[in-house]
């Protein structure tokens, strides 16, 4: 049996109880003279470099999952025509939304919508138990340089990456002890999450970024600290809690030959936050310095074995430890970048929502572009556009105390 990390396991399980949620997705609207063929070949050839492309996963004999690796073969690009843009965003939307059998099919999906000769939009749809985000955006390089003709090198086989980790006792037993009692976030929740979700979009303008980063600068942490607590500060005045804890995802990419491998390498790391007793603006970034240096030097420890360690009964209302997640990217996205075509980016809603909130941000230019996914259970759209709002505006006040 091949060897899955305990992030597949946990993804393979989730995936038996409820089949939505677990895709990651983009969609970019191509205009100029697009080849479909040439982009055709560009898709086979990456999965043809990337196993976890063409693995499917049935269940074994033991009712766990038995993955296996297809052998290199072509990708079905369902190309579909479109009545106007509205109409093709409308059908990625919907194809990026169907659930994969993973059992049967392989773990990416291609969509070429056309409108007319020269001007398409392409949307690429990876079930998250073989893909990540760091291995979306080589998804994306990989296609552009392959669709120009490029000759690309050989990359290591992820396979032997995942079996290369280890679990380290002592870091289990520090998560255990820096997690242990951690209370949810307060929400009226239904018995049971019914995993969907919305998304709403907003900017961090170019002054208010630079800010950040200045002040950053001036209290010794990092943009992502200061985002962090200006994140924590919003969930604190929206719950009244001093107490809980915010998952931050990271690339899980410390090995260097995993650096260019397509598949899924990332963690989720437990930030647990501390804002008793009322603290200014200065404390609350030294408490939140403190607390991500801590979480971060036990970064490899998979967040299953966390959550086992600190015992927390299962509960079918809400995801364990953690109910809201922050993602920061400081470094550029790789994005499609296809010769001779001018590619524009699509937001993209998925109609799911992986816990209460999601925060991320990502550097575009001098700005960061922002996304808020909620679940629909507990939130609307005008809730969400508030707590976006709420967000600048305690950015704002951090940055200038």
């Amino acid at each position: 049996m091949l060897d899955l990390s305990p992030a597949q396991r946990s993804l393979w399980v989730l995936h038996q109880l409820d089949d939505t949620g677990f895709t990651l997705s983009s969609a970019h609207r191509l205009r100029g003279p697009f080849d479909l063929g040439a982009f055709t070949a560009a898709v086979d050839a990456v999965v043809a470099r990337h196993s976890p492309l063409r693995t499917r996963f049935p269940v074994g004999a033991d009712g766990g999952p038995d993955p296996v690796v297809d052998p290199p073969g072509p990708v079905v690009v369902e190309a579909v025509a479109a009545e106007g843009f509205t109409a093709a965003h409308a059908e990625a939307a919907r194809f990026c939304a169907r659930p994969f059998d993973l059992a049967r099919e392989w773990p990416l999906r291609v969509l070429v919508a056309r409108l007319s000769t020269e001007d398409h939009v392409v949307a690429l749809a990876v079930h998250h138990i073989s893909c990540d985000g760091v291995s979306l955006g080589l998804l994306h390089d990989e296609l552009s340089r392959l669709y120009g003709g490029a000759e690309l090198p050989p990359v290591a086989d992820h396979r032997e990456l995942v079996a290369r980790r280890a679990v380290d006792p002592a870091a289990v037993a520090r998560c255990r002890d820096r997690l242990a009692g951690v209370p949810p976030l307060a929400a009226d929740r239904p018995a049971v999450r019914s995993g969907k979700g919305d998304q709403v979009w907003f900017t961090v303008p170019a002054d208010l970024t630079g800010a950040v980063r200045a002040c950053a600068r001036r209290h010794r942490v990092t943009a992502f600290m200061v985002l962090l607590a200006a994140f924590q500060l919003v969930l604190h005045r929206r719950t009244g809690q001093t107490d809980f804890a915010v998952g931050v995802p990271v690339a899980g990419r410390g090995d260097p030959d995993s650096e260019n491998v397509i598949g899924l390498f990332t963690n989720t790391v437990v930030v647990r936050a501390d804002l008793a007793g009322g603290p200014g603006p200065a404390e609350v970034l030294r408490r939140v310095r403190e607390a991500a240096f801590d979480a971060f030097a036990d970064q490899d420890v998979p967040l299953d074995a966390v959550v086992a360690a600190v015992g927390e009964p299962p509960d079918p209302a809400r995801t364990p430890l953690f109910q809201a997640l922050f993602t920061f990217q400081d470094a550029p996205v790789g994005r499609l970048a296809l010769p001779g075509v001018r590619c524009v980016e699509l937001d993209l809603p998925t109609g799911a929502a992986a816990s209460d909130l999601e925060l991320e941000l990502v550097r575009d230019g001098d700005e960061l572009a922002g996304s808020l996914e909620y679940s629909t259970d507990l939130h609307d759209s005008g809730t969400a556009a508030a707590l976006t709002a709420d967000f600048l505006a305690v950015l704002d006040e951090i940055t200038a105390e």
